[in-house]
């Protein structure tokens, strides 16, 4: 069967450059898996799908410096559409979708790599999946996400203090958003980019900041493109808007640049390989990795992706 088309949606001449190369892929092809560096410089691929609905609890370790992958202990509980989260020399799982464990999922749950064992935290207020979270000065914001299983975009805000072990509430998103990206700049703020509006079903290209000193947000230029289930990394003082999808079957390759200084969007090179509900982290070196996801091919089928790509600004 012929694979659908993907694009690349152009917004401003190319101002930036950079280039893709292709890594060792994972040994466990999945989407919706979340993915983050840890300790030493390695990169954690937790969780997934390995079909249209099969959450796996999966969790493989990439060396950037050797380029290999390691198996490590699996998740307490299988999810897919997952974020994840390192902080203190720890990972955290945070929310995300199993529907034998009643659908979108509050659990947090916290791997040590220094023993090699998960174990459990307190779960968010808010359950949910397709979210994304972002660590801000020692904390962890848990943005956005769908909290029904379908057709429930969130605005939702909370926050986890490690040395407390307690989620707050915090103001919500000006716009509901889920299957969106977020990233922390180098000017302190959190962004949230693109995803879903359940309530006017469409695809968003909002971008908002939010300020932790002052606990507020902020619409600022918006995304060239609308997409969903789109990935986000930072390096230096850019932020990087990567693949996804846009309406239901167009897949996505392009690669939108945001500058914090001057508040616009460029194009950057696109991904090889188009996809959405892929994982993205910056590594070391200042490259950003992006892990696995999906393309279509016809109708509810889809091509699970190992795939791995590195983008060097």
């Amino acid at each position: 069967m012929a694979v659908l088309a993907y694009v690349a949606i152009f917004a401003t001449p190319l101002s930036a450059q950079g280039s893709w190369k292709t890594k060792a892929p994972m040994p466990t092809a999945r989407w919706g898996l979340a993915a983050v560096e840890g300790p030493g410089g390695l990169i954690y691929a937790v969780g997934g799908s390995t079909c249209f609905y099969c959450p796996v609890n999966t969790v493989e370790v990439y060396s950037p410096s050797t380029n290999t992958w390691t198996t490590a202990p699996p998740l307490p509980t299988p999810r897919y559409a997952l974020a994840a989260a390192s902080l203190g020399g720890r990972i955290y799982a945070i929310g995300g979708y199993n529907l034998g464990d009643g659908g979108p999922l509050s659990t947090v749950e916290i791997f040590n790599p220094s023993t090699n064992a998960w174990s459990t935290a307190p779960s968010m207020p808010t359950a949910r999946f397709n979210l994304a979270v972002v660590v801000a000065n020692g904390l962890i914001y848990a943005i956005g996400g769908d909290g029904a299983g379908g057709g429930d975009s969130l605005n939702t805000l909370e926050m986890y203090n490690p040395s407390t072990r307690k989620w707050t509430e915090l103001p919500p998103m000006l716009t509901v958003q889920d299957g969106l990206a977020a990233s922390l700049g180098d000017d302190g703020r959190i962004y949230a980019i693109g995803g879903w509006d359940s309530g006017q079903q469409t695809q968003i290209n909002t971008v908002e900041a939010y300020d932790p000193s002052t606990q507020t947000w902020a619409m600022v230029q918006s995304m060239p493109s609308l997409r969903q289930s789109l990935v986000a990394a930072a390096s230096g003082s850019t932020i990087y808007a990567i693949g996804g999808v846009y309406g239901s079957t167009i897949v996505l390759a392009n690669v939108e640049e945001y500058s914090l200084s001057a508040n616009t969007w460029a194009i950057g090179p696109s991904m090889p390989t188009p996809r959405f509900q892929a994982a993205a982290t910056a590594g070391p070196g200042g490259r950003i990795y992006v892990f696995g996801g999906s393309y279509y091919i016809s109708g509810t089928s889809y091509t699970i992706l190992s795939t791995v790509e590195a983008f060097t600004p």
